[in-house]
């Protein structure tokens, strides 16, 4: 049994139905820290499996990362992965680590599965694979079917290796890592998928601030909007500068959606998050004239993406988030691809082999030869390429740029693809800095930047 959302089913407003249970989706409207789930992985695998069984109608896409916070999870399709940590004759407690830091649930039966399944010495036949080495990992395949308005219990039905089980899953304690910033606002959604959310950092002040946004990086395949833990956050705050982190749908969800290419997918769910901060400015405080993007790698490369395109904003829209503008102050990158051309990587970067996946061409963890079907097609994406890539789509009213990249990289990062986008801008008059840092020296230079662009007086 595979079950999935699918996307007439949250255009119609209807909630996704499971054959012995019923889905309890919780209010998104509400208020985002409002509830607490339990963390796991999602098998990518998944998103195929889903889709094939969802033919009629594309899938709204498969929780796949263990850097999900506990508050990201809605019901729908999971896979947890844990580390058994004790057992009794009626629970296990799991133990997880992400990036969020470090929860243990207890995994408890209420029906469908006999006793002894919970017991430690039956784990490795019960259970569906995945006992292995003396940290004794566990994987639970199942449908969390709902989550309580507590916020510290989950149900679903679990997938064994030879039948469901009715459990839930209780959190037990959580211990946040140490300087990881926690969000105002939690998960805010700007779409149907499970993905599109926003985290809001602010600080309480009278008046509005100027806003950063921060793109994720995992190659459109990986990474999580607990990222943005990755820069200063508390030096942008002290500056007066909101900050917003963005989840968006992944390649293999766009694909699952028949989007084509797939990065359409992940680039215009950055331009709509936009697009829906700029519409509650007022209410979060930020001003909608004064914003920033930034990212690393995948998000830098989605970040020049959006600072360099056309205004995609309709005035006529009977949508009012349409009607706002995607136009931003600046963009502040590091590690990024600046194309997505393979016949312009390769001239940069001999040895590249990256930018396939974001066309179709998969598996990704072949790259060589995804890239190679990728460079004898270019003819015939020529169009999508260009309409994707940053470098060709560069104007002279274009904003400012900062090019980070580290002393020490590897040819999809490659500082030479940031030196050719500064030479067209340079002969556009666009202004682009370029930089060579180590890694100490990455955050100062992009808070300087950012700070530096949002504060100063608008040109009269």
């Amino acid at each position: 049994m595979k079950v999935s959302y699918t996307l007439d089913d949250m255009d119609r407003g209807g909630k996704p139905q499971l054959p012995r249970a019923k889905v309890t989706v919780p209010d998104e409207h509400a208020d985002p820290q409002g509830f607490a789930g339990i963390l796991g992985f999602l098998m990518l695998a998944s998103a195929l499996i889903f889709a094939t069984a969802a033919a009629a109608s594309a899938v709204i896409g498969v929780q796949e990362t263990s850097q999900l916070a506990p508050e990201d999870i809605r019901p729908g399709s999971l896979v947890v992965d844990g580390a058994v940590v004790r057992t009794t004759g009626e629970s296990i407690a799991l133990e997880f680590e992400s990036s969020w830091g470090t929860f243990t649930y207890r995994v408890e039966r209420t029906s469908g599965y006999p006793r002894q399944a919970i017991e430690a010495s039956q784990l490795e036949p019960s259970f569906s694979a995945l006992l292995s080495g003396p940290t004794r990992n566990v994987r639970l395949n199942g449908v969390i079917d709902s989550v309580e308005a507590s916020g510290s219990v989950l149900g679903g039905i679990f997938e064994f290796s030879d039948e469901r089980a009715r459990l839930r899953l209780t959190l037990e304690n959580r211990v946040a890592k140490q300087g990881l910033p926690i969000p105002n606002l939690r998960s805010i959604p700007y779409g149907p998928h499970w993905r599109q959310t926003i985290d809001v950092y602010s600080k309480e002040r009278g008046g509005t601030q100027p806003l950063l946004v921060y793109i994720h990086g995992g190659g459109w395949v990986g990474g999580d909007k607990s990222h943005v833990g990755r820069i200063d956050v508390p030096r942008y705050l002290q500056a007066g500068i909101a900050v917003a982190s963005v989840n968006y749908r992944r390649i293999t969800d766009a694909a699952a959606f028949g989007v084509y290419p797939p990065v359409q997918g992940p680039m215009h769910d950055v331009a709509r998050a936009i697009q829906v901060l700029r519409h509650r400015a007022a209410a979060l405080g930020v001003d909608k004239t004064r914003i920033a993007v930034s990212g690393a790698s995948a998000g830098g490369c989605t970040a020049l993406w959006v600072a360099f395109m056309d205004e995609i904003a309709r005035p006529e829209s009977g949508d009012e988030i349409a009607r706002e503008s995607t136009r931003v102050s600046c963009a502040a990158v590091y590690a990024a691809q600046t194309s997505l051309d393979p016949h312009q990587l390769r001239q940069w970067v001999p040895d590249i082999a990256y930018g396939g996946h974001a066309f179709g061409f998969l598996p990704r963890d072949d790259k060589p030869q995804s890239f190679q079907r990728f460079w004898a097609s270019r003819s015939r994406l020529q169009r999508e390429i260009e309409r994707y890539s940053p470098f060709g789509l560069v104007s002279g009213d274009d904003p400012a740029v900062l090019l980070l990249y580290g002393e020490e990289h590897d040819a999809t990062h490659s500082p030479a693809m940031g030196a050719a986008l500064k030479e067209r801008m340079d002969r556009l008059g666009v202004p682009c800095q370029l930089g060579v840092l180590s890694r100490s020296e990455i955050n100062d230079a992009l808070a300087a930047f950012v700070i530096s662009e949002l504060t100063k007086e608008p040109a009269r």
